[in-house]
């Protein structure tokens, strides 16, 4: 049965941590009551990445059996909310669980798949604050290396005349 590598992290501060594994090249992020469960492509990487976390976090290396972990890890995804724009997965359907309460609040729903794109990543809401503080109206954005098309439709939404995702 294939294995996933992964490191087990206990904290209460799960954007700093993933930001600190950024560079290692993590796959997946699992939370886990109370702690983060990141997995990488390769074994090396994994042990590159514990080693950076170890100094700040108490951390343990494991190796995760194929029983269908993505689909786990991504049923468990909430909603994310940036200023007026929240992302949810589709089987958030209620708007009152997923929208902000701002007025001019805006939904984007994205199936959650193997990559990043539902928001959770520092670096996507980092974006969408950013997109959100700009005035769109009459222009285009591209998006390079979309993954799943989040920002490019959130620019859309807020005003663009075109935006453009490619991976």
């Amino acid at each position: 049965m294939k294995q996933y590598p992964a490191i087990d992290v206990r904290t209460d501060t799960p954007d700093l941590l993933l930001a600190l594994v950024d560079d290692f090249g993590p796959t997946a992020v699992e939370e886990r009551d109370g702690a983060t469960r990141i997995f990488f492509t390769t074994g090396e990487d994994r042990d590159a990445a514990q080693r950076a976390v170890a100094q700040h976090y108490e951390t343990s290396a494991i190796d995760v059996p194929d029983e269908d972990w993505a689909r786990r890890s991504q049923e468990n995804l909430k909603p994310i909310t940036v200023g007026r724009i929240t992302v949810a997965p589709p089987w958030y359907t209620s708007a009152k669980t997923v929208l902000s309460p701002e007025p001019s609040a805006l939904r984007i729903v994205i199936l959650p798949s193997m990559g990043f794109g539902t928001g959770h990543h520092v670096t996507t809401r980092l974006c969408l604050a950013a997109l959100q503080t700009l005035d769109l109206s009459g222009k285009d954005m591209l998006d390079v290396g979309t993954g799943s098309g989040v920002l490019a439709i959130a620019a859309d939404r807020l005003g663009t005349v075109q935006a453009i995702g490619i991976d």
